[in-house]
């Protein structure tokens, strides 16, 4: 896989996972509305989780030499946060096919001003 794929593949396995029927949504998000209080260690560790998702993300962009990783990690975080709870709701494989377009789109702008081509 190379490293522009490597930001995308969770939606590979989403994909994967929709074929099959299971629709799981984020369970750490699950947990943090079970535990709405942000002191509370289960929702501290939803937390943390989140954190170090978006991490690894902007690592990889940071490895691309993606322009402003830190903003591009969380408009792709968002993304699949997005693509996640409408999937717990809706069960629909269209919403993981928008969704990785969508993180695509955003990963080709960084890409492209990182050149100069949309200065």
């Amino acid at each position: 896989m190379d490293a522009q794929q490597k930001p995308l593949a969770r939606y590979r396995i989403l994909t994967e996972q929709v074929e099959q029927q299971r629709y799981l949504g984020c369970l750490f998000i699950a947990a943090c509305s079970f535990y709405p209080e942000t002191t509370h260690p289960i929702h501290q560790l939803a937390e943390r989780q989140k954190q170090a998702s978006y991490r690894y993300t902007r690592a990889l962009l940071v490895e691309l030499e993606a322009d402003d990783p830190t903003m591009v990690a969380q408009q792709m975080e968002l993304v699949l946060e997005g693509c996640l709870s409408k999937l717990l709701v809706k069960h629909n494989a269209q919403d993981v096919a928008v969704a990785r377009r969508l993180a695509e789109d955003i990963l080709r702008l960084a890409l492209c001003r990182k050149n100069g081509a949309l200065s």
